[in-house]
């Protein structure tokens, strides 16, 4: 449970910058008493942004002991912050600038290296005060691949893989003794919430490496496991034993889980296709089937001979996929069964493609010596396409940095935006024509980028992939994933209601009907000052609750407050809460309203005690939050007497910073904020 900002002030200072006009969505505003106005929004255009992520890594061909392997994030913002990196936790901080990704390098030992294990390996990224922008490099010699890192508010709760088959060279090219390599196919799974069951169908055998146990989970049959808050597991396909039975790829396993997760989809070392070298780490974090589009732009990667892999997947019986470019119309694929999926290596015009259903496209980086085996540009990587239907604007997206002994990379883009409507990149034109344009939708392509953070935008939204290319070595990523349900046709915005506390506090009810196919999705702020968003616990972002609620609180009572929360739905429908405190309207002596007294934390034991008092016996419950509005302590649950009560709270397991204690009295809440400092 987390709370997440998209900093607006930040952004509306970035579209003015780029002198573009965002269409306002039909909106239906609510004025009210207190400084209070409510304002329902249809489905726009503008990018849903994150403060919060979780990633884990796919493993990579090679060892921890290689000379040149690393796996980096890279974290920008449109605004200076803090950000706090939590592997099982131990807890780093890295300062992020404007303009440039912040680059953490996460020790080796985070990689994934087992097939069955659960384990504690998912890495938690989130700034308390700023919107952030996340990818992650694993680079070994000649062998790496990048992913954009979906955020926790774009995870979902049902998958279909998207990998490429095992290598074991030996069997794919016929070469033997020492080119017996074992490649496989593999995904990630990783959750943020405890008591999360995830049931997987794998499309074909998958090994398990648990302890001493050598065993395989079989093709088209579904086994369950439970995952906790930080937990990842990895799944490799079985060891090739003969390259003409099957193709041993994962891509199309079957994912269905209890509350939403993240899923990575990658091979260690892959040929593309497999009778070419050299092989290549490729990795994607795949898209939730619930974001799936029906219409998709592609542009060929630059300087590429022969074409380019693609893979659809689709989600119905009998799905036609039609692709489109300058020689005509024709059918990609027609699938038989949902979950079914197609390949094919030679792709090497713009295209567009369509269906009458959704479906996943993913694009990927042929071998270098594809397609006549001669040495060059290139090699494998894999990564999503965004879908027209998720256009969204400004798309902020970052440029990676070669480290290491990773040699420099030659960048581009492929930005793709409605026909005829104006491209803006850093606050200018474009400047380059589109290299196709059908009259719907064109495809722009940029080159010899360079390390830094760009920002696109258009009236009508774009959607951006990222490249880098050298000598026997790649890398791909998109550069955004839309987060919203489509599909469901949903354009009725949450509903809001406000409830005073007292002079200094307003908790907010959120509802969405349970009929919809898009329930609530997340509570962002706006801009906020002298004021704090305290979620109630319960509410779980992302999976689409029909209920939810937080409070507004006034940091200092003596001071003007503002806030503007969006409420927001998994359709991208949301309501905007504008929240105004003015002291000289206030009863500042009453403003506490009898709420607790937090007394601040004794530095000689490092707790501090909340006090309150209750007119009935009642019924209590009290927790602690961080500025994330995640409960990192449960503080009491019982029923207590009547008279003067205290709660004393041990601190010295937490890490300096701002808290919020939350307190609720036979339903009736109270909150507060106190500092920890040691």
């Amino acid at each position: 449970m987390t709370i997440r900002s998209i900093q607006s002030v930040s952004f509306l200072s970035v579209i003015a910058i780029l002198s573009i006009a965002i269409i306002a969505p039909q909106a239906d505003a609510q004025q009210q008493a207190g400084g209070l106005m409510i304002t329902q929004h249809r489905h726009d255009l503008l990018s849903i942004t994150s403060r919060d992520y979780w990633v884990a890594f796919p493993e990579n061909y090679g060892g921890e002991n290689d000379g040149g392997k690393y796996i980096m994030l890279y974290l920008s913002s449109v605004d200076s912050t803090t950000a706090y990196i939590d592997a099982n936790g131990l807890v780093d901080t890295v300062a992020v600038t404007p303009g440039v990704p912040t680059e953490y390098n996460v020790p080796l030992v985070w990689e994934m290296k087992t097939s069955d294990s659960i384990e504690n390996k998912a890495i938690h990224i989130w700034s308390n005060d700023a919107s952030l922008f996340v990818d992650f490099n694993s680079h070994d010699a000649y062998t790496s691949d990048a992913s954009y890192v979906i955020p926790s508010a774009g995870w979902g709760e049902t998958y279909s893989v998207a990998s490429y088959e095992s290598l074991n060279e030996s069997l794919a090219q016929g070469f033997g003794g020492g080119y017996a390599y074992d490649y496989p196919s593999e995904f990630v799974v990783v959750a943020n919430q405890d008591s999360t069951n995830v049931t997987i169908t794998p499309s074909l055998a998958l090994r398990s490496t648990r302890g001493n146990d050598s065993f395989i989970y079989p093709a088209g049959i579904p086994f369950t496991i439970m995952m906790g808050a930080g937990q990842a597991v990895q799944y490799e396909a079985v060891p090739i034993t003969d390259s003409t039975k099957t193709p041993y790829d994962v891509t199309g396993t079957q994912i269905v889980s209890s509350n939403p997760v993240g899923v990575i989809g990658a091979s260690s070392c892959a040929n593309i296709p497999v009778q070419f070298p050299y092989c290549d780490f490729a990795c994607e974090m795949i898209p939730p089937i619930r974001t799936w589009g029906q219409t998709y732009y592609t542009a060929p990667l630059y300087g590429r001979v022969g074409g380019d892999t693609y893979v659809v997947i689709g989600t119905e019986a009998n799905q036609v996929i039609t692709r489109t470019d300058s020689t005509g119309s024709a059918v990609f694929a027609t699938l038989a069964n949902p979950n079914d999926h197609v390949w094919r290596h030679d792709v090497a015009n713009p295209s567009s493609w369509t269906s009458d259903a959704p479906f996943l496209l993913m694009q990927y980086s042929n071998s270098s010596t594809w397609p006549n085996y001669a040495n060059g540009l290139y090699d494998p990587f894999m990564m999503a396409v965004n879908s027209v239907d998720q256009f969204s604007t400004p798309v902020i997206f970052n440029v990676l940095h070669n480290s290491a002994d990773q040699q420099p990379y030659y960048w581009h883009a492929g930005i793709v935006a409605r026909s005829g409507v104006p491209v803006f990149v850093n606050g200018g034109p474009i400047g380059v024509p589109p290299t196709y344009d059908d009259g719907f939708c064109a495809v722009y392509e940029l080159d010899s980028l360079q390390y830094r953070q760009y920002i696109a935008a258009s009236d009508s939204g774009v959607s951006v992939s990222v490249y880098g290319d050298g000598f026997d070595e790649a890398v791909g990523y998109s550069g955004t994933i839309g987060v919203s349900t489509l599909g469901s046709n949903d354009l009725v915005a949450p509903k809001v209601v406000a409830k005073p506390v007292n002079s200094t506090r307003t908790t907010f009810s959120a509802t969405k009907a349970a009929s919809t196919m898009s329930g609530l999705s997340e509570f962002e702020i706006d801009s906020i000052s002298n004021m704090q968003l305290v979620q109630a616990p319960g509410f779980v972002e992302g999976n689409g609750s029909g209920t939810g609620s937080f409070d507004l609180i006034v940091a200092d009572s003596t001071k003007s407050a503002h806030a503007t929360v969006r409420v927001l739905d998994l359709a991208g429908n949301y309501t905007t809460v504008e929240k105004d405190y003015d002291p000289s309207s206030a009863s500042v002596a009453n403003a506490p309203d009898a709420a607790p007294v937090a007394v601040a934390p004794n530095p000689a034991n490092q707790n501090f005690t909340i006090q309150y008092a209750l007119d009935a016996d009642s019924h209590v419950s009290a927790d602690l939050f961080d500025v994330l509005g995640n409960r990192v302590l449960s503080l009491f649950n019982g029923n207590e007497a009547a008279g003067a009560q205290s709660l004393t709270v041990d601190t010295h397991l937490l890490p300096n910073g701002v808290y919020f204690y939350r307190v609720d009295i036979d339903g009736a809440v109270q909150s507060g904020r106190v500092v920890v400092s040691k």
